[in-house]
């Protein structure tokens, strides 16, 4: 069986505490994915992208709680780098797999 995106990013591991969490981590991940294939640098463009076509996003994503803020970028992938793992599901192994290293990861979200 073929798996898509969608398939692909429900299976990343949530690092977040259950308890206060209002973004669905794939939709927060499919975002930032979009918004890097569409040329955003950090996370203020991601915000910039997620807000400008948020209704477009809500096609394909529920968005809850609208597009997240750059502070929910930023804790998201700070966490995410602090408790990734290297089993077959793990973060590590699929942003190795697409060469996004530490620190582009750090450039793009965490600055």
């Amino acid at each position: 069986m073929v798996r898509g995106l969608p398939d692909e990013l429900e299976d990343v591991n949530d690092p977040r505490a259950p308890r206060g969490i209002r973004h669905r981590l794939d939709e927060v991940l499919g975002i930032v994915l979009i918004a890097v294939i569409c040329g955003a640098e950090d996370r203020e463009d991601i915000v910039e992208f997620g807000l400008g076509k948020e209704s477009w996003l809500r096609t394909f994503l529920e968005l809850k709680h609208g597009v997240p803020s750059a502070d929910t970028f930023r804790r998201i992938a700070l966490s995410m780098l602090k408790r990734e793992t290297t089993n077959k599901r793990g973060i590590k192994s699929k942003r190795l797999r697409a060469d996004w290293d530490e620190g582009y990861l750090l450039k793009l979200l965490a600055t």
